[in-house]
């Protein structure tokens, strides 16, 4: 009777996880797939948006070097050291 009980729930199991990797893990693939089409779409969408500009406008997009503060080497750029060849 135990051997029975044991096979049928071997069995219930069987036919759960069937179902769930047949029916319930696409639907859940396809639902968070679709997420993130929406939310890639609408960051693309906004980056065309803001690359948009007037006829004639220009933008420049820079960074400040760190550590370059006015003209000559920085810290670790070194200096210029003149040199003699020998023959």
């Amino acid at each position: 009777m135990v051997l029975l009980r044991i096979l049928l729930i071997l069995a219930l199991f069987y036919y759960l996880f069937r179902l769930l990797f047949r029916v319930v893990l696409p639907w859940f693939l396809a639902r968070r797939l679709r997420k993130m089409q929406e939310q890639h779409g609408s960051r693309f969408d906004n980056f065309r948006r803001q690359q948009q500009k007037q006829e004639g406008e220009v933008t420049i997009h820079t960074a400040p070097k760190k550590g370059r503060s006015g003209f000559g080497p920085s810290a670790d750029e070194g200096e210029y050291v003149d040199y003699e060849e020998i023959k």
